[in-house]
């Protein structure tokens, strides 16, 4: 079997910000992906950590960037800094063979990789703003641009996982 080295994006891991469950999905996905002979790195958010660890087999490779603003602001920011960061680790690890957003918040990262360097790219959802809001259109300004940019996901992604028939149905209607 052929080692992958990859790369996924998320916003959140156990070992960086942790918020909601992509965290621990993403960190103990990683972790498999690695026991199975892979070589897996995290693109994911500093907080108060430091840049670069390696924990139980997994490259995190955390960025730091401007939290101020809007969400929608904050994850533009975070992508700017994936974006560079990738092009950084790749001179020093190696060509990544896979790339892996999760949810919507790396998206614009994944979406420049694929505009500009021909990247192609996995994206998982774990819920949509939809879903979020009790299956209506939220009130706030912001819902609308995070819908968008899901949408923007699965239509640049070359494949989607979902987490549910429940979710899947939700994305096909």
């Amino acid at each position: 079997m052929e080692s992958l080295r990859i790369g996924i994006f998320s916003w959140e891991s156990l070992y960086s910000v942790k918020v909601g469950g992509i965290s621990p999905h993403v960190s103990e996905l990683s972790e498999s992906i690695v026991k199975a002979g892979h070589e897996v790195h995290i693109f994911t958010r500093m907080g108060n950590r430091s840049s670069y660890d390696e924990i139980n087999g997994v490259h995190y490779q955390r960025v730091d960037h401007d939290e101020f603003g809007r969400v929608t602001e904050q994850m533009e920011h975070m992508c700017n800094a994936m974006y560079d960061r990738f092009f950084a680790v790749e001179e020093l690890f190696g060509k990544f063979d896979i790339l892996h957003g999760h949810d919507w918040h790396p998206v614009r990262a994944l979406n420049r990789l694929k505009m500009h360097n021909n990247r192609d790219y996995l994206l998982t959802y774990h819920s949509t703003e939809w879903g979020r809001n009790g299956n209506k259109h939220a009130g706030w300004p912001e819902a609308r641009e995070i819908s968008h940019w899901e949408w923007s996901g699965g239509y640049e992604a070359k494949e989607i996982i979902v987490t549910s028939q429940h979710l899947k149905d939700e994305i096909q209607s």
